[in-house]
């Protein structure tokens, strides 16, 4: 009887077993080299074990950095986006107030619609959720516990009930449409409301992560979801650290942000509060999609340190390679970092932070070394127009070009920042006299007066500059304050204009 595989298999095995306790029995140079080669694919198993560990906390501590930087970008967005409506309600309680009949306020919604492109319906609706108008018609509030979840009814009946401006959560569905309202009372029985697309359905396609999985939302103080997006629950929020912060009081109107599970247990994320509101950004993936491509990104690792010393160069150079790319995204980051912290997002000029620093070098040079310097104040005149007609993104747009014409008219020695707001500062200590900061001035007024926006329209645009020129030892308080007061002069003076004065 022929034997089968399996048996041929184990007497092949045995045969090299017998031959292997006869080499070390009979050489003490094979024995060692069994001993070191054990020894070192040991070495090489525990390293590679090791260096798995610290790739993956590695790859973890850049993916919660990534979440965080989403987080709290959206979530400025949001409280950006939240002021401007609080704002717009506002004006527009202003107008109708003044409004006598029906007609005009009904004028007054669809002129205020036409300016504002996000805006899908703006009503005057009743305690009880009767519409009494509305623009376009047709809108009605969700308060039909049938159609809606009773969540969304409940809030929305809270908002009824608020005596102050309210957000009704955004994630319901009206014609399959996502709708996100704002509420503000216009006197003891009527309230205004503006129903917009959900700005977090703009935000998801902004945060830049390469996973599937991806999960951003809203919630409120209250547990509730704001929104979500995908849309997978409305109910309470109940997992991660922002759970246990929400429900402590003392942390409930905090300025916060962190790491949490957020979502659900199975989720990796970050969170940031949404300033002025009461509500929290969350950004989110999940931790089996993290898991599959981390082992996906080592499985050669894997490999390599199974196969020990005979792949050992191979293995040597891919983890180099693995740590270099890490530092190299590392220092990216740190770079992303520092120019975040000294640079104005909207506008990518120096900011209030870099103003400050390099405000103070130059202060510093003047008492050391007795030399002189100035500090320009300069402020849009008619910027607030642009807003309230042309809306905020229209705004944007027009900081940004400002920026740029700026930029042009400027020398590379001097320092040019934003402020904050349509206010900017330049500071420069490469003049002679007097005259050289007229000229200066002169030539950002005509550039801005002769400032011509896309497919050029007029945006009657001017700007007014307050100068302050130390010649002796100051201090940065006295001099801010000079710039300042010359930049009210010159508004005294009808705007459009500059005053220079000389710091005492």
């Amino acid at each position: 009887m022929k034997p089968n595989l399996l048996e041929k298999t184990k007497l092949s095995l045995r045969i090299l077993y017998q031959k292997l306790i006869v080499l070390i029995s009979s050489s003490k140079t094979a024995k060692n080299i069994l001993i070191y080669w054990v020894l070192f694919n040991a070495v090489m198993l525990i390293s590679a074990c090791l260096l798995v560990l610290n790739l993956y906390k590695s790859e973890l501590g850049q993916l919660k950095a990534s979440l965080l930087t989403q987080s709290r970008q959206s979530a400025q967005l949001v409280s950006d986006s939240i002021t401007f409506n609080k704002y717009s309600l506002n004006t527009l309680k202003l107008l109708l107030n003044k409004a006598n009949t029906t007609e005009q306020k009904l004028d007054i919604l669809k002129q205020y619609s036409s300016y504002d492109p996000n805006t899908q319906y703006l009503a005057v609706v009743e305690k009880d959720g009767r519409v009494l108008i509305s623009y376009p018609n047709g809108f009605t509030l969700p308060l039909n516990p049938k159609i809606y979840p009773s969540q969304i009814v409940y809030s929305t009946k809270e908002c009824l009930k608020s005596p102050k401006y309210c957000i009704v959560p955004s994630y319901f569905y009206n014609a399959k449409e996502l709708t996100h309202l704002d509420t503000l009372p216009l006197d003891k029985n009527t309230l205004l409301v503006k129903a917009t697309p959900p700005i977090l359905e703009r935000i998801s396609h902004q945060i830049n992560l390469p996973y599937k999985s991806k999960t951003v939302g809203i919630i409120r103080d209250d547990g509730l979801m704001q929104a979500n997006i995908p849309p997978k629950s409305i109910g309470k929020f109940q997992t991660g650290v922002l759970a246990k912060i929400l429900k402590s009081s003392k942390e409930k109107f905090a300025n916060y942000e962190g790491y949490s599970s957020v979502y659900k247990k199975d989720k990796i994320g970050a969170f940031c509060r949404i300033e002025g509101s009461n509500l929290t950004f969350f950004v989110s993936i999940a931790k089996s999609e993290f898991l599959y491509k981390f082992i996906s990104s080592i499985l050669l690792l894997i490999l390599i340190a199974a196969l020990g010393s005979v792949f050992s160069i191979i293995f040597l150079f891919w983890i180099l390679n693995k740590i270099h790319t890490l530092e190299e995204e590392k220092r990216k980051y740190e770079k992303g970092i520092e120019y975040l912290a000294y640079n104005d997002i909207l506008t990518h000029i120096p900011n209030r932070a870099f103003f400050e620093q390099r405000f103070s070098q130059m202060v510093a040079s003047l008492n050391r070394d007795k030399r002189k310097m100035a500090l320009a104040i300069l402020d849009l005149d008619g910027f607030k127009k642009i807003n309230d007609t042309l809306g905020h993104d229209m705004g944007d747009r027009v900081l940004k070009e400002v920026s740029k014409t700026l930029q042009l008219v400027l020398r590379k020695q001097d320092t040019l920042a934003r402020l904050g707001g349509d206010e900017f500062a330049v500071l420069t200590d490469s003049f002679n006299s007097k005259k050289d900061l007229e000229k200066l001035s002169q030539r950002i007024i005509h550039h801005i007066n002769n400032f011509l926006f896309t497919n050029n329209i007029e945006l009657n645009l001017g700007i007014s500059i307050g100068i302050a020129v130390a010649n002796k030892p100051s201090t940065k308080e006295t001099i801010f304050k000079s710039a300042d007061n010359a930049l009210y002069e010159s508004k005294e003076k009808g705007k459009n204009t500059y005053t220079i004065v000389e710091v005492n």
